[in-house]
C-alpha cells in the first residue's frame, strides 16, 4: 500500500516493465487487476 501513496504509477511501470523483459511473464492476479 505505502507504494501506491509513494508512486501511483509505479506498479503500472512495473508491469510493463516485466511484460517487455518478459511477454510470457505470469503477472501477479492484484496487477492484471489494476489494468481492468
Amino acid at each position: 500500500e505505502k507504494y501506491k501513496q509513494l508512486h501511483p504509477r509505479l506498479p503500472v511501470t512495473v508491469a510493463e516493465t516485466l511484460l517487455h523483459a518478459d511477454p510470457q511473464i505470469e503477472l501477479p492476479l492484484w496487477l492484471i487487476h489494476m489494468f481492468k
